[in-house]
């Protein structure tokens, strides 16, 4: 109990002592910025070291374990504490004399080189010892049995800290990555601009003059830590539209390859969920170059055990083979005696849907060189999905693009997954508590996202279903039988039922604008099946139909009159 309560009381004390420099920075800071002329490594020591307490608070409140390190720490807060307050009270003592004219020549006047030094010294060890003291705080945790250092203690970690804006347009990335000798620190001040700015539109354009004149001018009027107030930078805009040249350019004026938005993405990150919108994914040179510019910089220290973690994605690979090659090869040395398990793992974490990127030839890359193992295909994931979800869900959205040359190499997995004996009944749980899915009903569900496609064809369900079991009938699926299983799954309840398409102006695209029409719910109500998919049928409630009811109600049963009252 004694030591809970030491634990409980060095986290006062600690959060105590960060809230008295936190104050004295603001005051500090403001002073300093309000000098003109003033000499800006005091201000920017100021800013550091008010960040290296706000990260001390965080990880002290957020339960990190307590030992005689924390006398570091608060000994080396009390000495930060302890400088700002020498400064804050030269401050008071000038501050108003220089009301009226904050030059720094005044203040030169009352305080000589000697003493400022002497501050800034201060100031500077102050700094050190405080992150050495979180570097012992955060010393890296072995095994007690072993005494081997555990893998996870080798994640990094990443914090944006954002003070007020109307205190300040800056933000700071302070990432902390364990290693053997305890906690490296580092952190980078980023400067909080409009996502409009110029620097951004260049970017986004691949505007080279531009973009060079905005950082080589004096002074420059853009910087490559400039980022919006989602810590989007110019790189990650210029990776984002595919533009090579730019990236270049940002990347030798000491642009972060690595750098994460708020929210976790990379360059590569935004490159590969969105350049295939922006550039012709057949221009493999293109694509290969982007991926082969930022992980030529990419630290293996920052991809973790875990395959989706070790990606520098946020919804999985999206380019081509040569591309994926390039990354395991860069990011994952060992892939090559990866078990069937953790390809297949890795396989189902790749990109589905997106634009143009994923083909078949990805798909195989994944799951290793030459054919497939039959067993592969008995594998399910936590969402109790198999890689014949990975297969239908290309082969709708290639069937909605109307990319039919890129039909041919799903159909070739469907049929080995079916002669593998796939499961064509599997439930899908990805939608639980709301649904569960079979495969034809997901099939359904990827078609649809296209809903300028579905719209032209009337929001035709029955033609869908139909697209699927021919593809079924033609690697010999009996479809009576398969008929037989779905009607039975469906009476059970056990097939998703509800199905939330776009309906509205739009005529094209995956996205709308929700002003320009709404997801409006469309009902699955029976099921017709036969040997032939002309025989298949399905019937559906469309959302219109309650506003037609409504209309013929009202020319059948007119509203009847009130005797005496007023006639239109």
């Amino acid at each position: 109990m004694a030591e809970a309560l030491g634990l409980v009381a060095s986290g006062i004390s600690i959060a105590s002592i960060v809230a008295q420099v936190i104050e004295s920075s603001i005051k500090l800071k403001a002073f300093w910025n309000s000098v003109k002329n003033g000499p800006n490594e005091i201000a920017s020591l100021v800013d550091e070291i008010q960040v290296l307490s706000e990260v001390t608070l965080q990880w002290t409140s957020h339960g990190t374990a307590m030992s005689s390190v924390d006398n570091y720490i608060f000994q080396s807060l009390r000495r930060c504490q302890s400088e700002m307050a020498s400064l804050s009270a030269i401050v008071d003592r000038y501050d108003r004399d220089l009301k009226k004219n904050k030059k720094w020549s005044t203040l030169r006047l009352g305080l000589n080189k000697e003493v400022l030094a002497t501050h800034q010294k201060g100031l500077e060890r102050a700094k050190t010892t405080l992150i050495i003291a979180q570097q012992l705080q955060s010393k890296p945790t072995t095994s007690p049995r072993l005494g081997i250092e555990k893998r996870k203690a080798k994640r990094p970690a990443r914090v944006w800290v954002r003070p007020p804006s109307w205190l300040t347009n800056k933000m700071w990335a302070i990432q902390g990555h364990r290693a053997h000798s305890g906690m490296n620190l580092s952190i980078r001040t980023y400067n909080v601009v409009e996502n409009h700015a110029p620097i951004f539109l260049y970017a986004s354009t691949g505007n080279i003059l531009g973009l060079y004149d905005l950082l080589h001018k004096e002074p420059a009027e853009a910087s490559v830590y400039d980022c919006d107030e989602t810590g989007w930078t110019a790189l990650h805009f210029a990776a984002q539209h595919g533009q090579i040249r730019a990236c270049r350019l940002l990347l030798e004026n000491g642009a972060e390859s690595n750098v994460q938005t708020t929210w976790g993405a990379t360059p590569l990150g935004c490159s590969n969920d969105y350049a295939s919108s922006w550039i012709d994914m057949a221009d493999t040179n293109t694509v290969l170059d982007l991926y082969r510019i930022f992980l030529s910089d990419c630290d293996p220290e920052a991809f973790q055990e875990d395959i989706d973690e070790r990606l520098p994605h946020t919804s999985g690979f999206s380019g081509p083979p040569g591309a994926l090659e390039i990354l395991l090869e860069q990011q994952c040395p060992d892939y090559r005696s990866w078990s069937l398990q953790k390809r297949f793992e890795f396989t189902m974490k790749l990109d589905r849907w997106w634009v143009a990127g994923m083909t078949s030839s990805v798909f195989r890359k994944a799951m290793g060189e030459g054919s497939i193992d039959p067993a592969a295909y008995h594998l399910f994931d936590q969402k109790n999905e198999t890689l014949l979800f990975f297969i239908l869900e290309r082969l709708a959205v290639e069937h909605a693009a109307k990319r039919t040359e890129n039909l041919a190499g799903w159909r070739g997995l469907l049929a080995d997954a079916v002669k593998a004996g796939t499961d064509l009944d599997k439930i899908s749980t990805r939608w639980l508590p709301f649904h569960r899915s079979t495969p034809l009903c997901l099939f359904i569900k990827w078609y649809t996202i296209d809903h300028g496609e579905f719209r032209k064809h009337g929001y035709d369900f029955t033609g869908i279903v139909r697209l699927w079991v021919t593809e079924l009938k033609d690697v010999g699926v009996d479809l009576v039988r398969y008929g037989e299983r779905h009607l039975a799954l469906f009476k059970q309840g056990c097939c998703r039922k509800l199905f939330f398409i776009y309906v509205g102006v739009q005529r094209s695209g995956r996205e709308f604008d929700p002003k320009l029409g709404n997801l409006e719910p469309w009902r699955l109500i029976n099921l017709k099946y036969g040997p032939s998919p002309d025989d298949w049928e399905v019937w559906i409630s469309n959302p219109r139909d309650e506003f037609a009811g409504d209309f013929w109600r009202l020319v059948e049963e007119p509203e009847l009159k009130v005797p005496g009252s007023w006639v239109d």
